[in-house]
């Protein structure tokens, strides 16, 4: 939730993920940030895809 919110998604203060979270996930704060970005390039593709499909 943290990672959304650093990116304008959701609700709620702006806080930063502590390392040792990270850690004990095994996750590095790069990986974090690469993946959500992602998550956040896939669900815009998803919704062109899906705008085509009602288009028709």
């Amino acid at each position: 939730m943290r990672l959304l919110r650093s990116r304008g998604i959701g609700s709620g203060p702006h806080e930063t993920i502590p390392d040792e979270l990270l850690e004990r996930l095994g996750l590095s704060r790069d990986k974090a940030e690469e993946v959500v970005a992602k998550v956040l390039d896939a669900e815009v593709l998803l919704r062109e895809l899906a705008s085509q499909f009602s288009q028709g």
